[in-house]
């Protein structure tokens, strides 16, 4: 059973026993905080200061069984790929894109306005400020 079908049986539950379709997390959550994978690519959903974002932690595990799992703190969040850090993004919101072994591709802006960002990830330090929508490779 794939993704998607597992979301039709969980919300057809939910609504079969008396809850209302919104108690099942939605497949579009991912797109606020959190973590999700296409066809050739994981996305890495950052948000800090975001209300679905306080305290979180986000887990997913690939169709090649591979875990990718996304921490908030207080100014961001740290991106693990089978428990090796991958990134961490401070300073505001942002998409980091990455291959299926975790290899950071680029990075999308996701917020309203031009963001400052600080990432960290193992061997550098970079400064972006991605615009509205704004793909910046790496």
């Amino acid at each position: 059973m794939d993704r998607r079908e597992f979301a039709r049986q969980s919300v057809g539950f939910a609504m079969s026993v008396g809850l209302p379709a919104g108690a099942i997390p939605s497949p579009i959550t991912w797109r606020l905080a959190g973590i999700h994978e296409d066809q050739e690519t994981i996305q890495w959903n950052v948000r800090p200061g975001h209300p679905a974002s306080r305290d979180a932690s986000f887990r997913l595990v690939t169709d090649n069984g591979m875990v990718g799992d996304m921490r908030y703190e207080r100014s961001g969040a740290s991106l693990s790929f089978n428990r090796t850090l991958i990134c961490r993004i401070e300073g505001g919101a942002a998409r980091l894109v990455t291959d299926k072994s975790g290899k950071p591709l680029h990075l999308v802006g996701i917020g309203e306005r031009q963001e400052h960002l600080l990432l960290r990830f193992r061997d550098r330090l970079l400064r972006m400020d991605p615009g509205p929508n704004e793909l910046l490779p790496l």
